[in-house]
């Protein structure tokens, strides 16, 4: 069964490795945030693994959190490219 958990931290650490590299490396802001995303997606599974082997579910609602950054930090991003590739000014939609 150690065998098991060896090679999934293994995979967790190259995962994590990879995504930093792409953190760091990574020429646009799309590929930074899909960076962000399997940094997140790594942590989260690393808690799980963590969560299942020592059989404590009281860290399922840092799971949750993690999970919910993700996804607003992917809306955000998205929506910021989106606008910025439309070339909407900031000050458009304003009612005044």
């Amino acid at each position: 069964m150690i065998y098991l958990w060896t090679v999934i931290g293994v995979l967790l650490g190259a995962a994590s490795l990879l995504g930093m590299a792409r953190l760091l490396l990574g020429p646009t802001i799309l590929d930074r945030a899909l960076a962000v995303d399997v940094l997140l997606a790594s942590a989260i599974t690393g808690i799980g693994a963590y969560a299942a082997f020592h059989r404590d579910p009281t860290v399922l609602p840092t799971m949750l959190v993690l999970a919910v950054l993700g996804f607003v930090s992917s809306v955000s991003v998205s929506r910021f490219v989106a606008r910025r590739q439309r070339g909407i000014d900031e000050s458009e939609g304003v009612d005044q």
